[in-house]
């Protein structure tokens, strides 16, 4: 019996990426008002759970994560987290749910042993950063699942210090 994993490619779309390293570098964070979001990099399985590939994108980002929230612990962070339109509504908003929990529950289990400041928010197919009408525009499949792409992501806003 084979087992198949699907990757969703969370991308960072933030201004935040070090451009000698490409890795978001949350130590900008501390600058911006409350109400500042970016986007990190997690890639999940099909299911709500994180996949932790061989590169260790996933775990570097919840590292850097942790490590910002131990430097500033008076933060509310909020864990968003998208889904692109396809699917049932109630799915995708029950599946980012999980995903944002699923989130919470790892930065707790690997890094912080109170994630009493993060709040796990599932948004599902709500907030698009890509309309249907763009992306309906789109000249090739492979433009079309880029720009669906661009939908699911999950997003790190701060609530207060």
């Amino acid at each position: 019996m084979k087992t198949i994993i699907l990757i969703f490619l969370w991308l960072p779309i933030s201004s935040l990426v070090n451009q000698d390293s490409g890795i978001l570098d949350f130590k900008d964070l501390r600058t911006h008002q409350i109400g500042y979001k970016t986007t990190i990099e997690i890639i999940y399985e099909a299911n709500p759970r994180i996949y932790h590939d061989e590169k260790k994108h996933s775990y570097t980002e919840l590292e850097r994560l942790a490590k910002f929230h131990q430097e500033h612990p008076t933060y509310i962070i909020e864990i968003g987290v998208h889904s692109d339109n396809r699917g049932n509504d109630q799915m995708n908003l029950k599946l980012t749910q999980m995903r944002a929990e699923n989130v919470k529950y790892e930065l707790g289990t690997l890094f912080l042993a109170d994630t009493s400041n993060f709040i796990a928010r599932g948004y599902g197919e709500s907030q698009p950063i890509i309309t249907n009408s763009t992306i309906a525009k789109a000249t090739s499949k492979e433009e079309k699942e880029i720009l669906h792409g661009k939908n699911r992501r999950t997003e790190i806003t701060l609530l207060k210090k």
